[in-house]
């Protein structure tokens, strides 16, 4: 999530909401993301706040 450039703390409200927004384990999301299967675009979609 560093090539965002958002903080921590976002990056893990994108991750669990994402999670929670397609009932995906938050482990699986992550993995996907760090292994590049998952566009962190795809989070940025998702507004972190709704959670």
């Amino acid at each position: 999530m560093h090539q965002a450039d958002i903080s921590l703390d976002d990056a893990f409200r994108l991750l669990r909401g994402y999670s929670r927004r397609t009932s995906r384990r938050l482990v699986e999301v992550a993995h996907d993301v760090v292994t590049k299967q998952l566009p962190v675009t795809d989070l940025t979609r998702y507004d972190p706040d709704d959670d």
